[in-house]
């Protein structure tokens, strides 16, 4: 902690530095650009969404014995960048729930990482089952207009 402190005196300057909880995250990057040589910038383009969102569902596949695709039809869904998944017992092809991933910053928009529920479970009055649906929000960077986001990359 004393080396992200000291980094933050760099960068701020003068005066005494108080390095807050939001701190962190910037300057533990900073460290690892100077000490590891690490550019995270650079590291992006290897990356790229679909390929990381869709190895990071393949693991799941295998570790749960489920398998996840885009909700066909698609789901209705409150912003154009949501992606909308069906989860499926990878035997019986059950659908077991529902999820939403809502990747990418926007205004309004909640920076930090939360999970909300949007359908319970429940027995409907003829007895099937309602599976439930879930919304990921990953944690992203603040909306900042100026700023382009690449909707290509995970983090």
């Amino acid at each position: 902690m004393q080396k992200l402190k000291s980094l933050k005196q760099e960068h701020v300057g003068t005066g005494s530095v108080v390095l807050e909880q939001w701190d962190i995250s910037f300057y533990s990057r900073k460290l690892r650009e100077k000490e590891a040589q690490v550019d995270e910038e650079l590291l992006r383009q290897y990356f790229p969404l679909e390929h990381v969102r869709d190895e990071i569902f393949r693991l799941y596949e295998e570790l749960l014995h489920v398998r996840i695709s885009v909700s066909e039809p698609a789901l209705p869904t409150w912003h154009e960048d949501v992606q909308s998944f069906t989860l499926k017992d990878a035997d019986t092809d059950q659908i077991l729930g529902y999820f939403y991933l809502d990747l990418f910053p926007r205004e309004g928009k909640y920076s930090h990482q939360c999970v909300v529920p949007v359908c319970p479970t429940f027995r409907r009055p003829n007895g099937t089952v309602q599976p439930p649906g879930i919304v990921e929000l990953p944690p992203s960077p603040p909306f900042s207009p100026q700023k382009s986001t690449n909707k290509r990359e995970l983090f």
